[in-house]
């Protein structure tokens, strides 16, 4: 592991990438100052927010922990650092390989008044990390009433991983703070106290696709799947590059059957992939022949077939306007040369993009560890510079507004999900993916699938991904079901789990239900974890800051590998 600097902690979604270079950032490690400019951060997807409780003025009611790893911190004092605002203050000691930094965040409600506020600190290898000049540091109230906090990370030449709470912590946080026993690791979060991260990273834009109604998109992103045997359908990324740089991401067919091509597409061209001149593919060509580069609806011979599980290496080079591709690390020769005239238009953005028919695939843009690393000298997309970028003008601006429904109005409650079935599948096969079994179907609430070598059925509550089940409770004054109507919707979506697999999770859905709620005040848990408001929290809906009866209490925990 190389060397490098690391600083870690709690950031809001406006802060600088530059951890503690702006009052929005609290981190703890290496001092920035010279560096800055050349750190990079890490924005945790996951963002801790706003604990809803039912009670005035209850004190700090839980808190939360994860771990995070790194690689490598370089020392270059005999401290650590406390950064915010843009100062430096010396606090601890410098972290290094396989040290354990824990870090906590804890918002309160004030002992008078409706705001809250809060303070953060850290741990280092088991012990509270104290400072000569620094006592509790301390959030302020405007700051901690209105902002979501995100565990963060500036690093420079070094490597880092996050634990926030899949596997037990190295040192538990009850032990370090004398017993307290409500923190609580991220993962535990209920989905109602979370928000997104406003930047979203790179991934398939589904709304940038050739059928919505035959194309389905993986929750986070990174997996694609045709839901209709016939015909080709294509997709983009929601972002793309533009002027200089050499860009490099990884796609894998995961399905046994079925054709893909995958490349570089602007954001007007054809989403069947290589039959305009805005577009650039390798893979199977429109007719069904393997091995192919196809541009302005030519096919021509290139590289050599791929099958199932094999890596695709897809290469932009805007600096000397070359494109190629590689398969499982060996990279073919130049298949296209574009024109710096093209390259500088104003309109020639490269996007990440694919076409497939009748099958699966999965891409990473560098947010996770290839499977083939290119040399040092190309970018991962994840990493491209901000100036490079552009967003897709089909991704929606205001995509990660959480969306707030009231109870005391008419409303439709739709989809409302039943216990699921979480189906493991090493090698997908079609009927499995768009069906489920007539023994599924017959008895819903009790789903019975055979297992074989390739599957492994399971109850969603069976396994770690399922959302702990929690008793549904409500209060009203009149409460009418109007209707229900249609038939249980099969949903199928793919994520990835710990040990790499792909997992196909299918949920099956009750008959639509029209409820009708007048003069209630009411507070549910639901099973489609919409959240759901009582009159005073309506009164706050429509302010940029946390309701009066809010309170939350939140930390982390950081490992160095």
């Amino acid at each position: 592991m190389e060397d490098g600097d690391v600083r870690l902690g709690w950031a809001t979604n406006s802060a600088s990438l530059m951890l503690g270079t702006d009052a929005e950032g609290y981190g703890y490690g290496v001092d920035p100052l010279g560096r800055q400019n050349n750190a990079l951060q890490v924005q945790s997807l996951l963002a801790l927010l706003v604990i809803y409780l039912r009670r005035k003025y209850i004190q700090p009611a839980f808190t939360l922990c994860f771990i995070l790893g790194l690689g490598s911190a370089k020392n270059h004092s005999n401290y650590g650092r406390f950064v915010n605002g843009g100062e430096s203050y010396a606090m601890g000691m410098p972290a290094v390989v396989n040290d354990v930094i824990g870090c906590f965040l804890v918002l309160r409600k004030q002992a008078y008044g409706s705001d809250l506020e809060g303070n953060v600190f850290w741990s280092h290898n088991g012990q509270i990390v104290l400072s000569p000049s620094l006592q509790e540091i301390k959030i302020p109230s405007e700051q901690a009433t209105r902002s979501a906090f995100f565990p963060s990370t500036s690093l420079k030449d070094a490597r880092v991983a996050f634990n926030f709470g899949e596997v037990p912590f190295t040192y538990s946080p009850e032990e370090l703070t004398e017993g307290r026993s409500d923190w609580l690791p991220p993962v535990m979060v209920p989905l109602q106290q979370v928000v997104h991260n406003v930047n979203a990273g790179w991934r398939i834009n589904q709304f940038d696709v050739t059928s919505t109604t035959d194309l389905q998109v993986s929750e986070d992103g990174r997996m694609i799947q045709t839901k209709s045997t016939t015909g080709w359908h294509g997709f983009r990324a929601n972002k793309g590059v533009f002027g200089s740089g050499k860009y490099y991401y990884e796609v894998e067919q995961v399905e046994n059957s079925g054709m893909a091509r995958f490349g570089w597409a602007l954001q007007d061209g054809n989403l069947i992939l290589g039959t305009d001149n805005m577009g650039y593919a390798f893979g199977v060509g429109p007719d069904g022949s393997q091995a192919r580069k196809v541009f302005n609806g030519l096919s021509e011979p290139y590289g050599t077939p791929f099958r199932v599980g094999d890596v695709i290496g897809c290469f932009l080079d805007l600096d000397n306007g070359i494109l190629q591709w590689s398969i499982n690390g060996n990279a073919f020769p130049e298949a296209y040369r574009i024109d710096q005239s093209f390259i500088t238009h104003k309109k020639s953005v490269f996007f990440p993009a694919g076409s497939l028919y009748n099958t699966t695939i999965s891409v990473n843009y560098g947010d996770r560890p290839f499977k083939f690393e290119p040399s040092r000298e190309w970018y991962y997309l994840f990493a491209a510079a901000d100036e490079d970028v552009c967003d897709s003008k089909l991704w929606p601006a205001d995509i990660n507004v959480a969306p707030r429904t009231p109870a005391n109005t008419e409303r439709v409650e739709s989809d409302v999900q039943r216990q699921g079935v979480t189906i493991t599948v090493n090698t997908l096969d079609r009927k499995q993916n768009h069906s489920v079994s007539p023994e599924a179907e017959a008895s819903p609430s009790n789903s019975s699938v055979d297992k074989d070598e390739d599957t492994v059925v399971q109850k969603a509550s069976e396994t770690g991904f399922a959302t702990p089940l929690v008793p549904m409770t409500s209060y009203s004054e009149s409460v009418h079901v109007e209707e229900t109507r249609g038939e249980p919707v099969i949903q199928v979506d793919y994520y990835i789990n710990e040990e790499g697999q792909q997992v196909k999770r299918i949920i099956q859905r009750h008959k639509t239900t029209v409820t009708t709620v007048r003069n209630a005040s009411t507070e549910r848990r639901e099973t489609q974890l919409i959240p759901v408001w009582t009159l005073e929290e309506r009164k706050c809906m429509h302010a940029p800051y946390l309701c009066a009866d809010t309170v939350s209490t939140l930390g982390i925990i950081v490992q160095l590998v």
